[in-house]
């Protein structure tokens, strides 16, 4: 789906990613970890074309398709190639409403494209709650509500890769609990490939297949959650 090799970001003078590799399998969650500052946005940026890369090349790859070179692609053609992105902060239109906000997402995606603007079916089935909610003023919406709504206007242009920045912040326990069945859901029902980027350990835990650690811009510990020991949780995410 993805390859990232060697990937290298400047920003001035000073080295923020440095050879970063990373591979995201169709149809699988990897998590990126890292304390604040370690470089997870930075990452997510460049792969969205927000960022620059000074070095190193990022691969598109879809089954039947040959593999194309992302780093050409404008950031507005990525999102149309199908990479959708949730930026932590739960992004929406408050004063709009929640239709208004997904119709909108589905317009500005979509650029000069000639397709009726229909919101897909999976939307509301994986959140009905936002159906019978849909005329409602987004911003009178509780917090897990408003993260829904945020995740629905990414899901509107049927992405086949999926980043979340953060998704459970400010999140109660039981709220993370229901990201985490959301996540997987969007993997196995709907084959999405997501790319979590989170602080909590045990939702990568509960839902990635594979984890990437970053710490000061580099890879100092990735493969499948498994290998994701608390020796190594201590050693690079623990405040001391």
């Amino acid at each position: 789906m993805l390859s990232l090799r060697s990937v290298n970001q400047f920003y001035g003078q000073n080295h923020i990613l440095w050879d970063v590799d990373l591979d995201l399998p169709p149809g699988t969650c990897t998590g990126v970890l890292g304390r604040s500052g370690m470089g997870k946005t930075t990452l997510v940026n460049c792969i969205m074309g927000r960022l620059p890369v000074n070095s190193g090349s990022m691969t598109w790859q879809e089954d039947g398709f040959p593999p194309r070179d992302l780093l050409l692609q404008p950031a507005e053609q990525r999102a149309r190639m199908g990479i959708g992105y949730v930026p932590q902060g739960r992004h929406i239109f408050s004063q709009m409403s929640v239709e208004d906000n997904l119709l909108i997402a589905l317009l500005a995606g979509s650029g000069q494209s000639e397709k009726p603007h229909v919101i897909p079916e999976m939307v509301f089935d994986l959140f009905p709650a936002l159906y019978s909610l849909r005329q409602q003023r987004s911003g009178e919406l509780p917090v897990d509500q408003q993260q829904q709504l945020a995740l629905a206007r990414a899901l509107v242009l049927r992405p086949r890769l999926l980043i979340l920045d953060e998704p459970t912040d400010g999140m109660s326990p039981w709220l993370e609990e229901e990201m985490g069945n959301l996540i997987r859901r969007l993997n196995l029902d709907y084959g999405l490939t997501v790319l979590l980027l989170e602080q909590r350990v045990s939702l990568i835990r509960r839902v990635a297949d594979y984890f990437l650690l970053l710490h000061r811009g580099r890879n100092v510990a990735q493969g499948r959650v498994a290998q994701l020991d608390d020796l190594t949780v201590n050693k690079w995410l623990t405040v001391s």
